[in-house]
C-alpha cells in the first residue's frame, strides 16, 4: 500500500514538473501577464506595470472584453512585487507574490460600481495564480 502511494506521488510530481517546463518553453518565460480593459472607458492611457520597481509594461488599453494583451518574462524564483499604476484614473495597486516555477497573472480594469460617487470610476482586479490555478486563459 505504501509503495502504491509513493509511486502515485512520484508520478504526480513528475507531471507537475513536466507541465511547468512545457509552459516555460512554450511561453519563453516563467511569468505571464495578461492585461485587459473591461471597463466602459474606451481607452485607458498610460497603464504602467512594475516588477520589483522596474517598469516592465507601459500600454494604452482599448475597451474590449475578449482582447487580452499578453506579456511573458523570465524572472528569478523568490518573492516579487507587482505594482500597477495609472495616474489618470488614480490607480496605484500593489501585489506581492512568491514565484517558484511559473506564475500567470491577469490584470483586469473594471468599472467601479461600488463607489459611484468617487472620481475614480475604474478599479483594478489582479489575479496571480500558480500554473494549476483557476485560470481561464492557457
Amino acid at each position: 500500500m505504501k509503495k502504491k502511494i509513493l509511486i502515485t506521488l512520484i508520478l504526480l510530481m513528475s507531471t507537475v514538473i513536466i507541465h511547468q517546463i512545457y509552459w516555460y518553453r512554450i511561453l519563453n518565460g516563467n511569468l505571464s501577464i495578461w492585461i485587459n480593459n473591461q471597463s466602459e472607458v474606451d481607452l485607458i492611457e498610460n497603464v504602467e506595470v512594475y516588477l520589483d520597481d522596474k517598469e516592465i509594461i507601459n500600454e494604452n488599453l482599448k475597451s474590449d472584453l475578449l482582447d487580452y494583451k499578453s506579456f511573458t518574462f523570465k524572472v528569478s524564483p523568490g518573492k516579487h512585487r507587482l505594482r500597477i499604476i495609472n495616474k489618470i484614473n488614480k490607480i496605484d495597486q500593489e501585489e506581492v507574490f512568491h514565484l517558484i516555477l511559473s506564475k500567470r497573472t491577469v490584470i483586469e480594469f473594471l468599472d467601479d460600481f461600488e463607489h459611484s460617487d468617487a472620481k475614480n470610476k475604474i478599479k483594478v482586479n489582479v489575479k496571480i495564480r500558480n500554473i494549476f490555478g483557476k485560470m481561464i486563459i492557457q
